[in-house]
């Protein structure tokens, strides 16, 4: 199967601390938490595991190739002389907020990844002293 199975927190520290040993994609199976648990956290992590920042990347990239239309269009006059050196500006606008935007979804992504270790971690290990006490 093209899956790594997850079943103790001591696959999921091994996980947490190195993420390329796990290069397919992840299934949660902890006991103590029920399979719809499960099914969610693993698909949480499977998104943000393989996240490459491309949709908020694509996103300023579009936002920045509006700005930069209307700014020619408005206040660089279309047509004087540097209409050229404001088109190549232009260019370097829509790189650099689409590297921004790259940037900024992989950050948001590799957040998300360790607030849901995070989470999952505090319910298997809430569960399982619930469960031992209980």
């Amino acid at each position: 199967m093209n899956f790594s199975k997850i079943e103790t927190l001591d696959q999921l520290e091994q996980f947490t601390k190195n993420k390329k040993l796990f290069d397919k994609n992840i299934i949660l199976n902890f006991e103590t938490i029920d399979d719809q648990r499960n099914v969610y956290y693993a698909k949480l992590i499977n998104e943000n595991k393989n996240a490459c920042g491309c949709e908020t990347g694509t996103a300023f990239m579009i936002i920045s190739i509006l700005i930069t239309f209307f700014l020619i269009i408005s206040n660089y006059q279309v047509f004087k002389t540097h209409y050229f050196l404001n088109v190549v500006y232009g260019f370097i606008l829509v790189f650099v907020f689409s590297m921004l935007g790259k940037l900024i979804g992989l950050g948001v992504a590799k957040y998300r990844l360790k607030k849901a270790l995070k989470e999952i971690k505090n319910i298997v290990q809430n569960d399982s002293v619930y469960y031992q006490t209980g």
